[in-house]
């Protein structure tokens, strides 16, 4: 039997057994329990079993300034988890034969950044995508405060965020230092664009997004100013206690075009639900091939620090949320034994939000239980005791591939 659970706001854990019922009313007392458990506007659960919806539920509301309710299919910002999504759309390209692993910075963009560092000539897309480039881990403030937010040309803002991070010295020493990096994505995402000739946009929509039928998937803040029809991201209160919710048109609600490949996806739950299967089966919700086992292997094989391509590698896994470990940015988890799958997604724990960045709302978690599920009595079972899983785990764009 392959389950799939997905849930917003917070990562949870439960051990399913074969007859395990659960029902909208049960996720819905569990939904308005984190709530109160969070302090976050909004909660979604969401449970798939075999690519079929079989319970959801959403509780809460979309801006702490309306008492319009969240809905279920409502779009949530994804965060860092765009991250796994671009390394995914380079497998794609390298099962189509378009391009490889070993492609170098200079290789793809020598012939519009002339000046490349020497020491990150020879740098790789895998280099990149593990973290273990050598760039920092952001760009220099000075020079991203230059991009728009919403960019006429991405595709060239992206290049010429590449050229100003590559032709300088690397902050650490490439392929033996690890750094968490943004930089790197954007540099592996005009990599993408240059050799394809295509926005990172559309390569993501044709190859990702269409691939797996994510309807609801795009770019960047959801809504509109003027109707609350999505939940609002939400920045702190100067001085203040609580949140301040954002508007789509405000230049706050999200990261800004140059940064997509980092961290500028949304969708509904079903549909991350749905990417989180692929990333366990290697299938399209349609039973067509996505990855290939060779692809799924390389994006969950550790490479240095026990990362992988987007994947954090660990073995035992204590169960988050149980633990009182809690992600404080947008992440998806994965699990599997060999009868079941099982899947968790945070796009972020301690509040809903639909904007990245400054914008993003934090809410005061006031207790997390040490003893009991947060989720037993909604028919996801009792087990709290740390359990050992193959499967993979994201927090922050890195994930985490579960293992015995």
């Amino acid at each position: 039997m392959k389950v799939l659970l997905s849930f917003l706001a917070l990562v949870l854990s439960a051990a399913f057994g074969a007859s395990a019922q659960v029902s909208d009313a049960g996720l819905a007392q569990k939904a308005e329990a984190l709530i109160e458990d969070t302090g976050a506007p909004a909660v979604s659960i969401l449970v798939m079993r075999d690519g079929v919806v079989i319970a959801e539920a959403t509780a809460g509301v979309r801006s702490t300034r309306s008492d319009i309710e969240a809905e279920n299919g409502d779009i949530w910002h994804l965060g860092s988890i765009t991250k796994s999504m671009t390394a995914t759309l380079a497998a794609r390209l390298v099962e189509q034969g378009a391009l490889s692993w070993d492609l170098t910075v200079q290789d793809a963009l020598g012939e519009a950044i002339e000046d490349i560092d020497p020491a990150l000539r020879e740098l790789t897309l895998e280099d990149l995508f593990t973290h273990t480039s050598g760039l920092a881990p952001n760009i220099a403030m000075s020079k991203f405060l230059t991009f728009e937010r919403i960019s006429k040309d991405a595709r060239g803002e992206r290049l010429d965020y590449a050229r100003h991070m590559l032709t300088r010295p690397p902050a650490g020493m490439p392929g033996e230092d690890f750094a968490y990096s943004n930089a790197g994505y954007v540099v592996a995402g005009a990599m993408l664009e240059q050799v394809m000739g295509q926005r990172w946009e559309d390569l993501m929509a044709e190859h990702v997004f269409a691939a797996l039928d994510l309807e609801t998937a795009g770019f960047g803040p959801v809504g509109e100013d003027e109707v609350l029809s999505q939940p609002r991201g939400h920045r702190p209160r100067f001085l203040s206690f609580g949140r301040i919710p954002v508007s789509p048109g405000d230049g706050r609600a999200d990261n800004p075009e140059v940064l997509g490949p980092a961290g500028r996806v949304h969708m509904s739950l079903e549909d991350l639900a749905t990417y989180a299967s692929a990333h366990l089966t290697g299938q399209g919700p349609d039973g067509a091939p996505f990855l290939s086992q060779s692809s799924l292997e390389k994006l969950h094989t550790p490479r240095l620090e026990n990362y992988a391509t987007g994947w954090l590698v660990r073995g035992m896994a204590s169960l988050p949320g149980i633990s009182g470990t809690m992600a404080p940015t947008p992440s998806i988890t994965l699990r599997s034994t060999p009868t079941r799958h099982l899947a968790w997604s945070s796009p972020l724990p301690r509040t809903t939000t639909n904007c990245g960045g400054s914008a993003s709302a934090s809410g005061t978690l006031r207790k997390t239980s040490t003893t009991a599920s947060p989720i037993d009595g909604a028919g996801l079972g009792t087990t709290v005791a740390p359990i050992r899983f193959t499967g993979v785990e994201m927090r922050h764009g890195h994930g985490r591939l579960v293992c015995d």
